[in-house]
């Protein structure tokens, strides 16, 4: 597991539309070049109790 920390632009008051961020999971693996690999895999949103917004896992 790592730890990634995104830093976006700084934003006034009513930008909030206007940003987004995109979390693509993945697993970086050996391949033959030839045949495709899949991974499933899942991304939850979880109210954070007393912050006031949500946290993925």
């Amino acid at each position: 597991m790592e730890r990634f920390v995104i830093v976006l632009p700084h934003k006034v008051l009513g930008e909030d539309e206007d940003f987004r961020v995109e979390l693509i999971s993945g697993k970086v693996m050996p391949t033959d070049g030839v045949n495709l690999m899949r991974i499933g895999t899942s991304i939850a949103s979880h109210p954070l109790k007393g912050w006031g917004y949500a946290i993925i896992k």
